[in-house]
């Protein structure tokens, strides 16, 4: 693998995550540079150990994360050359425009090609443009120039290889394509995928904590992350302005004339959020990307109309301004994969440069969770040695610390604001005994707002954990360093939504280990069955009031017995806008009949039961043939709206789902069936039992012409 023998051979890092002595590494020797990483690479294999990793599992875990972390970069280069964002840094290799205008700015490493050191100029260009990149634009996740993946390079036989592939004619328009990313994290993890499949289907055994990324990443087909997208963030904003031109612009949107014609309050743009608590590498935000570009648009446009001027109005934006006022104020998104998110962290960076190539990003609200943990043990030796000032800060992050370790296998299912709420709670109680406690830094206020005391310590505990990198906080520098993206956790899962859209991770008891089942069964009381059925419910949780969840799931919750509860629980608190149940074969390569999956549009709302939702039957069509069928409906639907003819449709008033005992949604059963269910049953009049039979026909029966025994 790549790294591999880089990693032996220079640094003396062996397969079980052991190193060699100095003494046997002479490229080390003399080399401070060389020294430094060793340093580095000790630290981290000694710090994923203490978080619970086995030597040969951090060894693994650091080849791959160096791996992906440099086929991402260079990947983000040849999309941004093609895009004519940066000189081409990548095209002809040391060859590349972009390299010779480097040089020419740069003596020493002139100096080092012209003396033959090509390769180690190139790798001084592409570290630079790496760091252009994060200090202009906050592209940290992606092209920090001083993470330990920046201390590793390809060798020039790789690199030559790699970038082979990537500069090969046949592959050129690919890099203009806003999808190619997300294929890219499909590509990287597909080997990882199978090895999970092939424990979980052949071996039957469980999947591991740190296997769920790998099992459970699936990319969503656009016309379905469209339809999602225009049915939750394009309905909230035409329930806010119900002339919007917004209508014409969305290709997949169903108009629900029942619900439609209910006003929401009105919201600046800037004020409106979604969230993708799954979000891979952010194909949701690709697509509400241009639905906020047009909303803004069309904001400034009213305002301008309108003569406003008040200050903080989109108005005052220029139009350039937008691409850069999405990233920063609306989109936001949660993963438990690092691969994910630097993926993310480029599709919005694309996004936005695609808009405006001089736009400066100052901030992007996307969290990865997995986290190192620290044994609990040591947790308070290591709060101890951030030297807080405020043993509230110390108090609060002793108590939030157990929990961000379980962030890597949770995710945004994580419930710590529920730990947050806990400790504000109590520390308001202690106020009120002995108002004169030194809290007064906090403001007396701080207690009654979870959000403004959470910011106040917050800063604090920033600063204990950013001293500890610098210092290189004995053993922890790498753990405290991953902690301030542990607070960023926080942040996203205090929020309220306007929008939440997601495809979740789908995964059945049968197949997670016990620690994950027991926690979702802590969590999420209502069914905790499978992966997708707590995203269902962790979702209602940080949506909004009137806000808006667009998922796509497997559809058993609609049917199966042990889904009552949570279907008695969707259909008191959430109407249902629109719905496609796919059935079977609505993805290629998801293993045909296995996975049977529906797409579903909740509006969080009080009392839901005499709304009416429009629901499309898509089972027996297969892939592309399922989008044909729906686009054909969906056109009738707009045309004729309840007139319409179109065999796929149906609609239904929610009340009508208590008809059936259980409340399973069975959306196209005729009036004459549910009103077969208002009489009783016929065991309420007689006990039904078999009749005569003979018990085994094969065995007692005979055919005119056989021979008796």
């Amino acid at each position: 693998m790549l790294f591999r023998s880089q990693l032996e051979s220079v640094f003396g890092l062996r397969k079980n995550g052991t190193f060699e002595d100095v003494e046997n590494l002479p490229q080390v020797q003399g080399d401070a540079e060389k020294q430094n990483t060793l340093l580095q690479l000790s630290h981290f294999i000694r710090e994923e150990n203490k978080s619970g990793l086995t030597r040969p599992q951090a060894a693994e875990k650091l080849i791959k994360e160096t791996a992906f972390t440099w086929l991402n970069r260079l990947v983000a280069f040849k999309m941004m050359e093609a895009l004519e964002i940066i000189s081409a840094p990548i095209h002809k290799g040391s060859d590349s425009n972009g390299f010779k205008f480097y040089l020419a700015e740069h003596e020493d490493d002139l100096r080092l090609y012209e003396s033959g050191e090509v390769e180690e100029a190139y790798q001084h260009y592409l570290l630079w443009q790496c760091g252009e990149i994060a200090g202009r634009d906050h592209l940290e996740v992606l092209f920090n120039p001083n993470d330990l993946a920046s201390h590793l390079f390809p060798r020039p036989r790789a690199l030559k290889q790699l970038l082979g592939m990537l500069n090969d004619e046949a592959l050129a328009d690919a890099w203009q394509q806003e999808e190619t990313i997300g294929w890219v994290y499909q590509y990287f993890i597909e080997e990882d995928k199978d090895a999970v499949f092939e424990k979980i289907y052949h071996q039957k055994k469980k999947m591991d904590l740190r296997d769920i990324p790998k099992a459970t990443q699936i990319f969503t087909p656009r016309w379905i992350v469209q339809y999602l997208v225009e049915n939750t963030l394009g309905r909230l904003w035409l329930r806010m302005h119900p002339d919007s031109r917004l209508r014409e612009k969305m290709t997949y949107y169903v108009p629900n004339p029942y619900t439609d014609n209910q006003p929401l309050p009105l919201k600046s743009v800037r004020e409106i959020t979604l969230l993708d608590p799954a979000c891979g590498t952010m194909h949701f935000g690709l697509v509400a990307f241009d639905l906020f570009y047009e909303m803004y648009l069309e904001e400034m446009e009213n305002a301008e109309k309108a003569g406003e001027t008040e200050k903080g109005k989109s108005e005052k934006l220029k139009e350039e301004d937008i691409p850069v006022a999405i990233v920063e104020n609306n989109l936001y998104g949660i993963d438990i994969d690092l691969r994910a998110i630097q993926l993310s962290a480029l599709t919005l960076y694309l996004k936005v440069k695609r808009r405006n190539k001089n736009a400066r990003i100052r901030k992007m609200n996307l969290t990865y969770t997995d986290i190192p943990a620290i044994p609990k043990g040591e947790m308070a030796g290591f709060v101890k040695g951030l030297h807080l000032s405020h043993p509230i800060a110390e108090e609060l992050l002793l108590e939030i610390l157990p929990e961000l370790n379980k962030a890597y296998y949770l995710g945004s299912l994580l419930k710590i604001e529920e730990t947050m709420q806990k400790f504000i709670a109590e520390k308001r109680k202690a106020f009120e005994r002995q108002p004169l406690m030194t809290v007064a830094e906090y403001g007396e206020t701080a207690f009654n707002n979870p959000g403004a005391f959470w910011r106040a310590v917050r800063q604090e505990i920033v600063k204990g954990l950013q001293a500890a990198v610098e210092r290189q906080m004995n053993g922890y520098s790498l753990i405290a360093g991953e902690a301030i993206q542990g607070l960023g956790l926080i942040d996203a899962l205090m929020k309220k939504y306007d929008v939440v859209v997601t495809n979740p991770p789908y995964a059945g008891r049968r197949n997670i280990v016990v620690t994950l089942a027991d926690e979702l069964k802590k969590n999420y009381p209502i069914n905790a069955s499978d992966l997708y059925v707590a995203f269902i419910q962790r979702n209602s949780e940080l949506v909004s009031e009137n806000g808006f969840i667009g998922m796509i799931t497997q559809q058993s919750f609609m049917f199966t017995s042990s889904f009552k509860e949570l279907r008695e629980f969707l259909l008191k608190n959430f109407s249902i806008s629109t719905l496609q149940q796919f059935g079977p074969k609505a993805f290629e390569g998801m293993g045909g009949d296995k996975i049977s999956t529906c797409t579903f549009i909740l509006n969080k709302t009080k009392n839901p039961w005499e709304t009416k939702g429009i629901y499309f039957r898509l089972t027996a069509e297969r892939f592309e043939k399922k989008r044909l069928a729906f686009e054909k409906a969906l056109t009738d639907w707009q045309a004729h709206g309840e007139q319409a003819t179109d065999r796929h449709i149906f609609v239904v008033r929610q009340e009508d789902f208590k008809a059936i005992p259980g409340l399973p949604l069975v959306y196209w059963v005729s009036e004459g069936v549910r009103g077969l269910f208002k009489y009783k049953v016929l065991s309420h009049y007689a006990n039904p039992s078999v009749g005569l039979q003979t018990g085994d026909n094969f065995r007692f029966l005979r055919e005119i012409g056989r021979a008796s025994c």
